[in-house]
């Protein structure tokens, strides 16, 4: 809020900001501009098959992670980074919004797939 105040103030002056944001956190700005721009665009998109309008229903973090990694094709620990969260987190959050997904668009289950606290 501050930020925005500080540049709305700035730009009516005519005045450039006496530092530019560099470097790691210029990389987590753009990341989350791109985020905000594909959910947009989902949302606007009509894809027959529903998956964007599955991802867009999504919990915030599992949106997130299915987004970065999957379709801007982010490494694990950079989205770990940019949510400030554990790449095990990370992972986690991924394999419940695939799941969410699967399920919304009913999908079978991998049959392949070992699940926990079954015998084997």
């Amino acid at each position: 809020m501050l930020h925005r105040r500080v540049r709305a103030q700035l730009e009516r002056e005519g005045r450039d900001p006496a530092f530019v944001i560099n470097g790691p956190i210029a990389r987590m700005v753009r990341m989350a501009r791109e985020l905000e721009t594909v959910r947009n665009r989902l949302d606007l998109t009509d894809g027959s098959s529903g998956l964007y309008e599955a991802i867009t229903l999504l919990p915030p973090r599992q949106f997130t992670v299915i987004v970065l990694r999957h379709l801007m094709e982010y490494p694990t620990h950079q989205i770990a980074r940019f949510m400030g969260l554990d790449e095990r987190t990370v992972d986690y959050h991924g394999r419940k919004g695939r799941e969410r997904l699967r399920v919304h668009l009913r999908l079978p289950a991998d049959p392949n797939r070992k699940r926990k606290g079954r015998a084997q």
